[in-house]
């Protein structure tokens, strides 16, 4: 898993940290203060949604289910 898919991982699935805590996490694991903040506001839209990405980590879409 490359940082970025770890990073979406989180996000999609820690419903219980703080922002605050979250962002402490991410700067222990290397990541800056700056991207850290920049992920954190991220946090939402990864928690709601089912997010398809490729090899690589990029998204490439929101899953939506047929009714």
């Amino acid at each position: 898993m490359n940082d970025l898919q770890w990073i979406k991982s989180v996000l999609s699935n820690d419903e219980y940290s703080t922002d605050q805590e979250l962002a402490a996490y991410f700067v222990s694991q290397g990541l800056s203060e700056t991207e850290a903040a920049h992920w954190v506001s991220q946090r939402q839209f990864y928690l709601n949604n089912i997010v398809m990405h490729d090899e690589e980590g990029n998204d490439i879409g929101v899953y939506t289910p047929s009714i």
